[in-house]
Formats: C-alpha cells, structure tokens, sequence
C-alpha cells in the first residue's frame, strides 16, 4: 500500500510538471572580423554551429568548434514574435553581442562588438536547416 502511494505521487508529480521545450537546430555559417583601427576585414573559413532554443527558460545557446576549440554563447531572449528572436548575450559599455533568429526561414545574424585595447567587431551570418 505503502509503495502503491509512493508511486501514485510520483506519477503525479511528474505529469503536474512542466515538460521543458528545447528546439535543437544544425547550422551553417561564416563570420567576417576587424579592428576600426586598421579597416582590416578578414573572414573566417565555414562553421558548422548548433543553435539551442529553450523558450520556457528564454534562452537561445550558440555552439561550435573551430581551431580545435569549442565554443558556447548563451543569449537571453529580449525580444520575440511570431516570427523572430531577439537574445542578449552582453550589453555594456565595453562590450555588445546580440543574435537575431528568424524562426520561419532559420536565418540569423550575431552582431559582436567589444574589446577591451581596441574596438573590434565581428559579425556572423547564417542559416540552419529544418
């Protein structure tokens, strides 16, 4: 009887939760990069990243690997219809990294913009397969 109950709470617990949304989606992409200073513009070879959309926590993560590393950005949903996101990675003085998704098509855009010694900039375009 005991267990029965046990059982019967669980059961309950796990159908009263909320089932977490997570979209994964294969990308591909390239990204341009410079420095104000020299008006140096320089593209990066293809990459293959994985986008991560997890509307219930507003989330979109970035990942790829490139030069033997991986990499992972995670944005906070700032702006969404039913058509585009809007995620914020950084937004300060010193640095701003915003991506903007369109959810029809899976194109986007990853604006980068920062640094430290010197103002630097990249900017990467792409499109993911449904």
């Amino acid at each position: 009887m005991k267990k029965s109950i046990i059982w019967l709470v669980l059961l309950l617990t796990m159908i009263s939760s909320q089932v977490a949304s997570q979209t994964i989606i294969s990308c591909e992409a390239f990204a341009m990069w410079g420095i104000h200073k020299s008006q140096d513009y320089k593209t990066h070879p293809k990459i293959f990243p994985t986008i991560l959309i997890k509307e219930d926590s507003r989330t979109i993560t970035y990942v790829y690997t490139q030069h033997n590393q991986k990499w992972e950005k995670e944005f906070k949903i700032a702006y969404q219809n039913d058509k585009r996101f809007v995620g914020i990675s950084e937004f300060s003085a010193t640095t701003l990294q915003i991506i903007h998704y369109e959810k029809n098509t899976g194109n986007f855009n990853i604006f980068f913009s920062g640094g430290y010694l010197e103002l630097e900039n990249t900017i990467t375009t792409g499109r993911c397969f449904k």
